[in-house]
C-alpha cells in the first residue's frame, strides 16, 4: 500500500490517544498491532507510535479520566477552520496553537 504524503482539507490525518496508564497502553498496543514507541520530550512526553519504523499514531498520558482517542483533519488554515467551526457552533476545546515545526493546531467538539 502506498504511503500517504499529503492529505485534502477536511481528511483525517492523524489519531492520538490521551491514555491514563501510558506503559500499559505501550504494552497493549504493542501486542495487538506491534507497535514501537518513541517520545519526545519537548512535547511535553508525546508519544510517537511507529509500525515498522513509520508514524502512526500518537500517544500522551493525562491523569483525567478514561482514555480517549482524538481524530485530527487536514487544513490549509488552522485559524478560519477554527473560525467556521465557532460559527456554526461548535466548540473550541484548545484555540490555534503551534505545534514546533509541525505545523498549528486546535481542537474542536461538535
Amino acid at each position: 500500500m502506498p504511503e500517504k504524503q499529503s492529505y485534502l482539507p477536511g481528511t483525517p490525518s492523524w489519531t492520538d490517544i490521551m491514555v491514563p496508564d501510558i506503559e500499559a497502553a505501550k504494552a497493549f498496543y504493542g501486542e495487538v498491532f506491534g507497535w514501537t514507541f518513541a517520545s519526545a520530550t519537548e512535547f511535553g512526553g508525546y508519544t510517537t507510535c511507529l509500525m515498522n519504523g513509520k508514524s502512526v499514531c500518537g500517544m500522551m498520558q493525562h491523569s483525567d479520566g478514561p482514555a480517549a482517542w482524538t481524530t485530527y483533519f487536514d487544513t490549509r488554515d488552522a485559524d478560519a477552520s477554527v473560525a467556521a467551526i465557532s460559527a456554526q457552533g461548535g466548540t473550541i476545546i484548545a484555540p490555534t496553537m503551534d505545534v514546533g515545526p509541525l505545523g498549528r493546531m486546535a481542537i474542536a467538539q461538535d
